[in-house]
């Protein structure tokens, strides 16, 4: 019904209880004002990006006639490459801390660099238009090292099924063996995280796909929504990997959609990693370096040929720090202007605090913690970077 004091409208809806619970959560970590605006920012968010172009839509009342089978239609043949198995989650935890490579040892078969092989496509191809490449990363890409990862994935899976240096985009759904990966992955770096009493900002799991059943499978989705790609119902191409020109997705008469990786991709991927190449010293230290220096200078370099508006909005992030915007509300404020992209203040803040943990991954800044308190200042890279 109709709220006669406004122009809203009120909806009553049912809402699972575990759903309610992580709503309260983010409220109280102050992501949000409150229900309301949560859930209207979830779904301008949802009709932003579009229903995806692999759901099917049918009118409710024919769903009564409807056969529908109980097997997902991505379910079929699987890749070559098989999920390797999960180390025994009651692991004595002085055995884990006395191998601090367990994950390596156990994830190798598929995120090592030797597995990166030398297959990719032009970086000037076409492909579908990318959404909007004039704007940063959106917020809930809050690391890069999951791109990183995100890469090593799909070369250690797909390798062996290219065609013309392309893989079928199917293979990319969140019931696919890739997205059954990804979890894999985010379970095991979440399990490592608390076997190590990891804070909060020094999670390495931080990004990737986490939970179990449903829980999982959204945050699946998720992940290769944000982190990887996602098709938008008038074919413009998001996610993560897209925007820095690391993959290109293009569609075959006939055939379908498929994906390639550029050769900025390759080269990115190629480049020794500490956390996943295994040279992990202490996974405790919450210093841990998630990108090597290599890494780092590679992704400044590529960002001002390929993706100058991230560079761009990063080194914005940066001079308004210099400048005084050291906490979190007048760094948020004093980037309203310049992101201008008509956000509400809570995808203002998403936004924002997305930059601002890219921008400390990259060491271009640290935070600092008194009690409550928290305040932003540039590093020395960062200095450099802004020419300061």
């Amino acid at each position: 019904m109709k709220d006669k004091r406004s122009d809203k409208i009120k909806v009553v809806m049912n809402i699972n209880k575990e759903l309610i619970l992580n709503m309260r959560d983010r409220i109280n970590n102050g992501e949000y004002d409150d229900m309301t605006s949560l859930i209207e920012f979830a779904v301008k968010n949802l009709l932003y990006n579009g229903s995806s172009n692999e759901e099917e839509v049918f009118d409710l009342d024919s769903l009564a006639n409807l056969e529908i089978s109980r097997h997902s239609k991505w379910e079929g043949k699987s890749l070559k490459t098989k999920i390797p198995p999960m180390p025994p989650l009651d692991q004595k935890i002085s055995d884990v801390s006395q191998s601090p490579d367990l994950i390596h040892q156990t994830l190798h078969p598929l995120i090592g660099a030797e597995n990166v092989s030398e297959i990719y496509i032009d970086n000037y191809i076409d492909s579908l238009t990318i959404h909007n490449p004039d704007s940063a990363l959106w917020g809930q890409v809050n690391r890069i090292f999951p791109i990183k990862a995100c890469l090593r994935v799909i070369y250690g899976f797909i390798a062996d099924t290219f065609v013309d240096g392309y893989s079928d985009i199917r293979n990319f759904h969140k019931r696919s063996d890739i997205g059954e990966y990804f979890a894999s992955v985010g379970n095991m770096y979440a399990e490592y995280d608390k076997i190590s009493k990891r804070s909060k900002g020094t999670k390495i799991s931080t990004g990737f796909p986490t939970g179990d059943q449903y829980k999982l499978e959204k945050s699946i989705a998720r992940f290769i929504s944000h982190y990887c790609f996602n098709i938008r119902t008038d074919n413009f191409v998001e996610g993560a990997l897209a925007k820095m020109n690391f993959i290109k997705i293009i569609k075959v008469d006939g055939v379908g959609r498929k994906i390639g990786i550029t050769e900025a991709g390759y080269k990115f991927a190629k480049l020794h990693n500490p956390v996943l190449d295994g040279e992990i010293s202490d996974l405790s230290n919450p210093q841990l370096q998630t990108l090597s220096n290599e890494e780092i200078d590679y992704l400044l370099n590529h960002f001002t040929e390929f993706y100058p508006a991230e560079l761009d909005t990063m080194k914005q992030l940066l001079n308004n720090i210099a400048d005084g915007a050291i906490t979190p509300v007048g760094l948020k404020n004093s980037m309203e202007a310049f992101l201008d992209i008509g956000l509400s203040r809570n995808a203002l803040g998403t936004m924002v605090n997305g930059l601002v943990s890219r921008c400390a991954e990259l060491f271009l800044l640290n935070k600092k913690k008194n009690g409550l308190n928290v305040t932003f200042h540039l590093t020395q890279n960062g200095k450099s970077l802004i020419g300061n």
